[in-house]
């Protein structure tokens, strides 16, 4: 791709994209000088012979024969392995086209490594770049060199924290999720004998345990003796109504022959109404469930809450932390 620029002594540009990474070219004037160290490749197209030196550190620059499209690459030290020719600038159908460097300050070009090195090493790099090792010689230089990388880096450690940040925050978020939800079935799973009776009339001094017998034997025809009853007594409830008894039984026949006849109790239109003993959590699964547009009606069942859905009458089974939306219309399908 090639395209004009304003720049001084830059009066093409092109841009060369090898293995995710972007090198850009300027066509400078042809040197009077001999050309020692090239290396030559017939039947190259331009943006060949610029992938080509794009692909060796050694090369800085490559010469372009527009008339029989030869590339000369032109390295700047002897690298072994190599064969060799002088190249003759004394060429018009020559074009040379210059590696070009980011960050220019007082005359010279600076380029950035982003790699750990010994002394040697990055002084070794360097070379091979033909260029030298930055020795800060003013205030002005070291300022400029803060400013154009050492600030840059820090920005990207920064970002670099943000984002180890999120990731330990989106772990911690899934980690607290999972113990609430297993703290939720813990609970849930603790209350598994019990039940709640709405609605019946509170006395004075009255023997919780007493009125819970008479009341299911009277209503319902089912006696539990005193040995089924662990514990039996009012919680709190709305203002201006009875307060609400919540009954624990021994085992889960003891209280799945109460709750199997429910709905003779609620048939009586007295207000009283047995249910079971959820946790908070599954409770406002429920009050949610229910006033979605796309669900039917919303009920808890051994651990566990349901839906059915309006549309085709499924029943799906719903967790505290899950995307409700999104699980309707999956099922909705």
């Amino acid at each position: 791709m090639f395209q004009t620029s304003q720049y001084v002594f830059v009066t093409l540009f092109l841009e060369v994209f090898c293995k995710q990474r972007s090198v850009s070219y300027s066509v400078v004037d042809i040197e009077a000088t001999n050309y020692p160290l090239t290396v030559s490749y017939p039947d190259f197209s331009i943006l060949q012979c610029g992938t080509l030196c794009t692909e060796d550190s050694y090369c800085t620059e490559f010469l372009f024969n527009k008339t029989n499209k030869q590339c000369n690459a032109v390295h700047c030290v002897n690298k072994p392995g190599y064969s060799y020719q002088v190249l003759s600038p004394k060429n018009d159908q020559l074009l040379r086209f210059r590696k070009d460097l980011n960050w220019k300050f007082m005359g010279h070009y600076y380029y950035h490594v982003e790699k750990n090195a010994t002394w040697e090493e990055a002084k070794l790099e360097c070379q091979k770049l033909c260029s030298y090792l930055v020795e800060i010689n003013s205030k002005e230089e070291s300022d400029w060199l803060a400013a154009a990388f050492l600030m840059n880096e820090k920005l990207v450690d920064s970002n670099k924290e943000v984002r180890e940040l999120k990731q330990v925050l989106q772990k911690t978020e899934h980690i607290s999720k999972e113990a609430m939800r297993l703290a939720n079935q813990n609970e849930q799973y603790s209350r598994k004998h019990n039940f709640k009776i709405m609605g019946l009339t509170e006395n004075d001094n009255e023997n919780t345990w007493k009125l819970v017998q008479d009341f299911l034997k009277t209503n319902i025809n089912v006696e539990i003796d005193d040995r089924e009853i662990i514990a039996a007594h009012r919680i709190p409830g709305k203002r201006g109504k009875p307060r609400p008894i919540i009954v624990k039984l021994l085992n889960t026949n003891s209280k799945s022959k109460v709750m199997r006849k429910r709905s003779e109790i609620r048939k009586r239109g007295q207000g009283i109404k047995l249910v079971d003993d959820v946790t908070r959590p599954n409770s406002e699964l429920i009050t949610t469930l229910i006033n979605h547009d796309d669900i039917a009606s919303a009920w808890y069942f051994n651990g566990s809450v349901f839906g059915k859905l309006k549309s085709n009458e499924r029943r799906v089974k719903f967790d505290i932390f899950d995307e409700i939306d999104e699980k309707v219309k999956f099922f909705m399908k």
